[in-house]
């Protein structure tokens, strides 16, 4: 679910748009990687602005023959989505107008309240579908895409929410400002139709893991067994079954309803290390 606008280029004088042009005072930016993780201070055909001072989703810019196009996914927080008209209006005033295309229709910045007030509503009412769907146990969690990374919402999470987009983005900004790596696999083909998918673990870098290896939104894949690496220094130590590792580390810290957080100190490595050599 989202919010699509396009602002056209109403200058006499044009000049080439440039990306980087519309990442306004005080934004942050970045590209989003193939395992919809931040790649902070990038620029690319399509990038992310956000405010580091309240992470959510934050929303897409490109650029077209027509102007400058805008993406907003919902749910989100009121906050952010207060912020998605602001860089509207600004945008208007760079590109000399007072329209823009919002969902192909013409709006005028006058509209702008009302658009808001829509985009508040339209995120209540996915926040209680989410609620329902996990209430009820037709999902054991249910994913929004966050702007450093994916997040997983459960039956904890949505009941902190309560259908309230400012608790959503109370919640998506907390994990977001903590200081830490999102691990994705990499994944081998060993053969036709064998895959091999492989984590790494890195000491004294505090880490988010999943309580369960998976390949995120590609179903297509499945994965035949799961490893992680232990790296000690500039040596790898060996691997280890993924769920042997799950069963040999502290996962009280959690992140969200589907990961925790951990840092490997020189006690725990050692002991997987050990762990790795009486196999």
């Amino acid at each position: 679910m989202a919010v699509g606008v396009l602002i056209k280029d109403k200058r006499i004088l044009k000049k080439k748009l440039r990306i980087e042009d519309f990442i306004l005072d005080g934004m942050s930016y970045g590209i989003i990687d193939s395992n919809f993780r931040l790649d902070e201070g990038k620029l690319g055909t399509n990038i992310v602005v956000f405010d580091k001072k309240d992470i959510i989703r934050g929303f897409e810019i490109s650029l077209s023959d027509n102007g400058v196009n805008l993406y907003m996914s919902l749910p989100t927080s009121d906050a952010e989505i207060k912020r998605f008209y602001d860089y509207i209006k600004k945008i208007c005033e760079m590109l000399h107008t007072k329209t823009f295309i919002r969902e192909e229709e013409e709006m005028n910045l006058v509209d702008i309240d009302g658009c808001i007030d829509i985009d508040i509503k339209t995120s209540i009412d996915a926040l209680e579908s989410m609620e329902k769907n996990i209430k009820n146990n037709e999902y054991k969690s249910m994913y929004i895409f966050g702007v450093y990374n994916p997040i997983s919402l459960g039956k904890k999470e949505i009941e902190f929410i309560n259908r309230d987009p400012k608790k959503l983005g109370e919640l998506l900004h907390k994990l977001q400002s903590i200081d830490a790596y999102y691990a994705v696999p990499q994944v081998f083909v060993r053969e036709e139709n064998d895959y091999l998918g492989v984590y790494t673990l890195l000491p004294n870098v505090q880490t988010i893991y999943p309580f369960e290896p998976t390949v995120f939104m590609n179903e297509d894949i499945k994965v035949n067994k799961w490893e992680i690496i232990i790296v000690a220094g500039d040596n790898v130590s060996g691997t280890m079954d993924y769920s042997k590792f799950i069963e040999n580390v502290d996962k009280s810290n959690i992140y969200d309803a589907d990961h925790f957080l951990i840092e490997v100190d020189d006690k725990l490595l050692d002991k997987l290390t050990k762990f790795i050599k009486e196999r």
